[in-house]
């Protein structure tokens, strides 16, 4: 059981910080697009 509960939580931490990577990277670019100009 325990070993079942460590995968399904490791598998919604993946999951969750997947978009919010991706988003703090539009985010930053965005900002250094605006820096240059």
């Amino acid at each position: 059981m325990s070993i079942r509960i460590r995968v399904y939580v490791i598998a919604a931490l993946f999951s969750l910080q997947a978009p919010v990577s991706l988003a703090w990277n539009l985010e930053y670019r965005r900002r250094i697009l605006r820096n240059e100009c």
